[in-house]
């Protein structure tokens, strides 16, 4: 998955979810590697966002969350 910061602050991405692989992705939106967590949530009350699917699949995420 190759984004740019454009991509990354405008709007929903795809993120592309490997088969009993944990990711952290980011809920404060801070992180430099966005959408995954580096640890800039700290001190700000929200915590990363562990996600481990059972199947290679496809995501949407957006301003810091999952969306349908």
């Amino acid at each position: 998955m190759f984004l740019s910061v454009q991509d990354v602050f405008e709007g929903k991405m795809d993120i592309l979810i490997e088969k009993n692989k944990t990711y952290f992705l980011c809920s404060c939106e801070k992180s430099a590697k966005y959408p995954f967590c580096d640890g800039s949530h700290r001190g700000t009350g929200k915590k990363s966002i562990p996600y481990t699917s059972s199947e290679d699949k496809t995501i949407v995420f957006e301003k810091g969350r999952m969306v349908d």
